[in-house]
């Protein structure tokens, strides 16, 4: 039941006329909102991405240089979906849209899941340095907004690349340590 002082304002004509404008306004109000927290999860997404970039390349750093190849193949890739999870929204249906889990991400939280699925880490020496390149396909959450940040691309996603380059650990000749004994003379 309707108060009585709603009831009198919607029968009114002036009533009616003041309820014509909100119910033109309130649409392309939602939309306007609905673009600017879209717009501050891609940015708390441009600013995962950034710190996985870097966390990339800090492990393939660290690992160029000890252990077999297939860790410092993996580890990276395992730095950037760590560093990644926190900024992520945990949704199954995120996880459900995101694609095929890697091997390596399967046993992990929801989070680390989603990251592996929704990532593509390349990491390559150049020079000595390390480079690490991380894209990460942000999921859209608002339909409105989806619509008009997609641009022509898929509607559900909005890629985000970043790329970080560190100096290198290696040593030309192994860890940089001589393990040799040494002999002392009496």
């Amino acid at each position: 039941m309707l108060p009585r002082v709603v009831r009198a304002f919607v029968r009114r004509t002036r009533g009616a006329s003041y309820a014509l404008p909100a119910v033109l306004v309130v649409p392309v109000y939602l939309a306007i909102l609905a673009v600017v927290f879209e717009l501050a999860f891609l940015l708390l997404a441009g600013l995962g991405t950034a710190y996985s970039a870097h966390a990339a390349a800090r492990s393939a750093a660290a690992w160029q240089s000890i252990g077999p190849a297939e860790a410092a193949a993996v580890r990276p890739r395992q730095a950037a979906w760590a560093a990644l999870a926190p900024f992520l929204i945990d949704r199954q249906h995120s996880l459900d849209t995101a694609g095929p889990v890697p091997r390596e991400a399967a046993t992990s939280a929801r989070r680390h899941r989603t990251a592996a699925a929704r990532t593509t880490v390349a990491v390559e020496p150049v020079g000595g340095r390390v480079r690490a390149t991380v894209e990460f396909r942000a999921p859209l959450s608002f339909p409105v907004a989806s619509r008009l940040l997609s641009c022509g691309r898929r509607a559900a996603e909005f890629p985000i690349r970043a790329t970080a380059e560190l100096p290198g650990e290696a040593h030309p000749g192994g860890p940089g340590i001589d393990y040799s004994p040494v002999r002392s003379t009496p």
